[in-house]
């Protein structure tokens, strides 16, 4: 050994490979394929319980929705039958005595009305609810706050999966929807659709949703035929009126021939005599309990006032039923066989006037033309437009018949139009 090499021995250093490391890698796959194999399995297993699972589901009855129907009352196109023109009380002359009354009688007649609005009161409360609407708050700092406004809701009807509320068009576009009962039980609801002409909308609570204690004590409210409702007879609101939630109240019908033309519509209006505000919301019912109108909170800035059930009935079962309501834009009035024969003019509905951007503004057809045909269906008045607008959803393609007047009389003219949706 040399000079040099002795003196660096004693940094001279030997490494071993310690026996298993060349194994190692054997090692690792074989973990690597023992837990491949694992995850195999479980993936198999998940698979035959999930589609097991889907074969019980295949298997379980499918909820089916029913359809909605309602009583629908023909239009009188005039005075209903049974209610008196002038609508005045008239007196058997030949017995006046009878009609004069004691004090006494006076006074069991009002305690009576009182008894009976309170029993109308009992009767509908299983049928009335709240309905919540949910705004969440977008501001970051204070994002765990809601706001919550309460409006009337009331229960029309139910399909066999979820039960179907009557409610303010407002709550369309909130973050959630919540239904209070009159048991005090809430549950969770959705939107069916909504009317922005009426203001009104449709929501669905399902079954599955309340307990069966909360279901028995439901019921069903009942709707009448507003077209019979004469001037002078008593009426019960019940809602958000004077100001107050849930509340109620009651009076008489003071005007039962008020009517609202809008848009391809024409409702009749119920005016009583029972202080109203400008948001004032609910319903209408008569001494009987049965549901005539719904109240509207844009004819409500004095007295209440509510839009009379039967000319409304069609297009609130169409949302019940979710089926859209076509949107044709023509505000119009009733060319009567009275008026046809008078000044010459083809019976349907004379174009008063047209909302702005609506299919019929584009259409070509003008104010003072007179709508006789619509996707084949006669229309005679204002009544057979609404009902052809129910039974054409919005995106439909119609070829509608007019009648202008020339210097030679009127003249057929067709225009083909695409419904919208209002």
């Amino acid at each position: 050994m040399t000079e040099n090499e002795d003196k660096y021995n004693l940094y001279t250093e030997k490494i071993k490979i310690r026996p298993w490391t060349k194994y190692k890698k054997l090692i690792n796959l074989a973990k690597i394929a023992v837990l491949a194999v694992f995850a195999g399995v479980m993936a198999a297993m998940a698979f035959i319980v999930v589609v097991r699972l889907a074969d019980q589901k295949e298997d379980a009855p499918e909820e089916v929705r029913h359809e909605v129907t309602f009583p629908m009352e023909e239009y009188p196109g005039g005075i209903p039958s049974g209610v008196l023109q002038n609508q005045e009380e008239t007196v058997d002359k030949t017995n006046t005595e009878t009609v004069s009354a004691t004090e006494e009688t006076n006074k069991e007649k009002v305690e009576t009305v009182y008894d009976v609005v309170a029993d109308i009161v009992s009767e509908l409360s299983p049928c009335m609810t709240t309905v919540t609407a949910i705004h969440k708050n977008e501001d970051p700092l204070f994002s765990a706050v809601q706001n919550k406004i309460d409006f009337p809701g009331i229960i029309i009807a139910d399909n066999e999966v979820e039960y179907l509320i009557l409610t303010d068009y407002a709550i369309k576009d909130v973050d959630a929807v919540e239904v209070t009962f009159m048991d005090g039980e809430k549950a969770k609801a959705s939107l069916v659709m909504a009317d922005k002409l009426l203001s009104v909308a449709v929501i669905a609570v399902e079954h599955s949703d309340i307990s069966s204690e909360t279901s028995a004590g439901i019921k069903i409210v009942q709707m009448g035929n507003s077209y019979m409702l004469k001037q002078g007879e008593l009426v019960i609101a019940m809602g958000n009126i004077h100001g107050i939630k849930s509340a109620v109240d009651f009076g008489l019908a003071v005007s039962t021939k008020e009517v609202a033309y809008e848009a391809d519509s024409r409702h009749g209006l119920i005016y009583t005599n029972m202080n109203g505000a400008k948001e004032c919301r609910g319903f209408l019912f008569n001494e009987e309990g049965l549901l005539i109108g719904n109240i509207s909170s844009s004819y409500s800035a004095g007295n209440i006032v509510a839009y009379g059930i039967s000319d409304i009935k069609i297009r609130i079962q169409n949302m019940t039923n979710r089926k859209g309501i076509g949107y044709l834009g023509v505000i119009g009035q009733d060319v009567t066989e009275e008026l046809a024969e008078e000044y010459g003019m083809p019976e349907g509905v004379y174009v008063s006037s047209m909302e702005a951007y609506s299919p019929v503004y584009y259409s070509g057809i003008l104010n003072g033309d007179i709508i006789t045909e619509i996707g084949g269906r006669t229309i005679a008045n204002v009544y057979n437009l609404e009902r052809a607008m129910c039974e054409f959803e919005p995106g439909t393609e119609l070829t509608i018949i007019v009648n202008r007047r020339g210097k030679d009389g009127y003249v057929p003219i067709k225009f083909v139009i695409t419904l919208d949706e209002k």
